[in-house]
């Protein structure tokens, strides 16, 4: 197994729609295919922080443990972690979250490491720890044993990480430096930077495939490793144009998904209850009253209306036919075809009055 696993690519990857589809496939599974649009898992596997990712493996750890205990069978074993990974979305839905737990599957099947995904500094780390172990050994082969071959895997995931981060940087935001567009800086970064080369060089082996589910002939990139399939993920961004931004919440780069002119990500940023999006909807919110004196006035009335509703002193009805002919009025105000001073009187006299 382990020639296979060495010999095989570690995916597929084609350009259709907008979107990049990658196929993926390890002998314990059926093949995988993952699809989003180009840019996108780029920019969100950034994003899985250290926590996310190591009780992601501790899940699988844990059942890894429980399912051997129960049968020592590589086939259940494997279809165990399968069936979890599948229930927890940990499969299809991001290439390289796909990539790194599946590879962290095969790590506890066979006690090796998946050389296809053995890139950066602390790949040497945790291929020594690898070897020193006897994983007949049951100390060896313990649950604590196999946590700290986990941190190390982390450790190896979260330096390509911020390689990748740093990268993106590097390429997409230093226009105002250089006057590159990002396709440029990138050619002329892998043309004299050897650093640089070493992770980001983009040579790919292009063939013709028919897809399974019809005639229709693809033109795709074998993918031997994950630097292949960051490198193949940021090239196609870069020659299709995708614009990146970074969130006014929480400073981190974003594909826009929808309106183009967005300003917030889809992510919940640390220490947060709510995603970027609704957080940067609220404050947009916010903004536009505070420097809109009607609007002001409207939410003014309407949160003194709204509690008198709440407190039983109005009607349900009666508070929405006073909301629908307060907006209406609203509009004739910013339309200029009654004052300010009309409105605003308007309002105090419909919503400060006494309870009933």
């Amino acid at each position: 197994m382990r020639e296979l696993i060495k010999d095989r690519p570690l995916a597929y990857g084609f350009i259709e729609d907008g979107n990049l589809h990658s196929l993926i496939k390890w002998p314990f599974t059926e093949e995988v295919s993952v699809f989003q649009p180009v840019g996108k898992s780029l920019v969100d596997f950034i994003r899985f922080d250290r926590d996310f990712m190591t009780s992601v493996f501790e899940i699988l750890l844990v059942r890894y443990m429980q399912a051997k205990e129960h049968k020592n069978d590589y086939n259940f074993i494997a279809a165990v972690l399968w069936e979890v990974a599948m229930k927890h979305s940990l499969i299809g839905t991001n290439n390289y979250l796909t990539v790194y737990v599946l590879s962290y599957i095969h790590l506890l099947l066979e006690g090796e490491v998946d050389p296809r995904i053995l890139v950066g500094e602390k790949a040497d780390v945790l291929t020594k720890y690898i070897q020193s172990l006897d994983l007949g050994d049951p100390q060896d082969d313990s649950f604590f044993a196999k946590q700290e071959l986990t941190g190390l895997y982390m450790d190896l995931i979260e330096e390509r990480q911020l390689n990748v981060e740093a990268t993106l940087s590097l390429v997409l935001e230093q226009r105002e430096i250089d006057g590159l567009t990002p396709i440029q800086r990138y050619y002329e970064l892998e043309q004299t930077d050897e650093e640089f080369r070493k992770y980001w060089h983009s040579d790919f082996v292009m063939k013709l495939g028919k897809k399974a589910d019809g005639y229709d002939v693809q033109h795709f990139a074998v993918l031997e490793n994950i630097d292949d399939m960051l490198r193949f993920e940021l090239v196609q961004t870069l020659v299709q144009g995708i614009g990146f931004k970074r969130c006014k919440n929480c400073g981190m780069l974003f594909v826009p998904s929808g309106r183009s002119d967005t300003l917030y990500c889809d992510f919940i940023a640390d220490g947060e209850e709510y995603s970027c999006r609704k957080i940067g909807a609220n404050r947009q919110a916010k903004e536009k009253v505070a420097k809109d004196p009607v609007l002001q006035e409207h939410r003014r009335a309407y949160q003194r209306l709204n509690k008198r509703k709440e407190f039983g002193y109005m009607e349900e009805a009666e508070f929405k036919a006073w909301a629908k002919e307060a907006a209406l009025l609203r509009k004739q105000c910013q339309e200029g075809t009654i004052t300010f001073d009309e409105y605003k009187a308007w309002l105090d006299e419909t919503s400060l009055q006494d309870k009933k």
